[in-house]
């Protein structure tokens, strides 16, 4: 089959190999993983977007056919597991962390450090890093050195970031895995900026927002929804796969209700908030997704 007859006919390829992956049969498993990591490679005449636009895509519509909560769940589970013998499971994770290290190195990633950092946050999220340190152990010399390229990359574009984004001249390194750390290294950079009181300000009202579980969908949507404004903001011409941020309804949550009771608010429009339209335009606003009560946000 040609590059381009596989690129006409994704995502359903990319789905089926994805489904592939999540077998119970290694051998296919291992195969279908190779596949995706070799489209990563693969680029057709007539397709704009490229061999890992087209792997984030089907990564991303198989989400909820497979039950995950994010992308990558099933791959990260994966790394983790234990299979028949010692050589399957050192294979199968082979070749998942060459996927993960193709996506990585390919395409948007290729062009942005922020994209890297994008993708490579969701697999933090999932706690890769554990997973990998307790896989180094064992691993073979192939699979040590896609574990050390994950890791080296990281170093490098974590560095690159602290240096882009620090205004004041200090080197210290900043450890994006402590949400003190970056909140501390956010104040110091807004130090001596009018950015700072929407920061402060951003910190307050994520105080009073509960963390119980009702609440959890709604940490969710911050998450997306920042993700996405940040992704239009920094990136020209590049944008997530990721699918349009998880449909909540609204009024179910205490804060629309104190929004309709009050009829507004700090700002905030209450019909725009249970289903009125806003302004088509800009990267972050809801459009017709913002119906019956919930509220959502177009595809990135």
């Amino acid at each position: 089959m040609a590059v381009g007859d596989v690129f006409q006919n994704l995502p359903k390829f990319g789905l089926f190999c994805i489904a592939c992956a999540s077998t119970t049969n290694v051998k296919l498993q291992i195969a279908a993983i190779e596949i995706l990591s070799g489209l990563c490679f693969a680029t057709a005449a007539d397709d704009d977007e490229g061999g890992p636009t087209r792997v984030l895509e089907a990564l991303t519509e198989a989400t909820k056919p497979l039950g995950e909560r994010t992308r990558f769940q099933r791959l990260v589970d994966d790394l983790h597991r234990e299979f028949h013998s010692e050589r399957e499971t050192d294979r199968l994770r082979t070749s998942i962390m060459s996927l993960l290290n193709a996506l990585l190195r390919t395409g948007q990633a290729e062009e942005s450090t922020e994209f890297r950092l994008h993708l490579r946050y969701e697999l933090l999220a999932l706690g890769i890093n554990e997973v990998l340190e307790n896989c180094r152990g064992e691993a073979s010399p192939r699979l040590a050195d896609h574990i050390e390229l994950f890791e080296m990359m990281r170093k490098e574009d974590e560095m690159s970031l602290s240096k882009k984004r620090d205004d004041s001249g200090a080197s210290s390194p900043v450890d994006f895995e402590s949400p003190g750390g970056m909140a501390e290294a956010l104040a110091a950079r807004l130090s001596n900026s009018v950015a700072l009181n929407h920061f402060i300000s951003l910190l307050q009202h994520l105080f009073m927002v509960p963390s119980d579980e009702t609440h959890i969908p709604l940490w969710r949507l911050f998450d997306l929804v920042l993700q996405h404004i940040c992704l239009q903001s920094t990136l020209t011409g590049i944008s997530d796969v990721q699918k349009g941020l998880p449909t909540i309804d609204m009024a179910d949550t205490p804060f629309t209700r104190r929004v309709r009771a009050s009829g507004e608010g700090a700002g905030v429009d209450a019909a725009s908030v249970e289903g009125g339209e806003e302004e088509e335009g800009g990267g972050g606003g809801c459009g017709d997704d913002c119906e019956n009560g919930k509220l959502s946000l177009k595809n990135a």
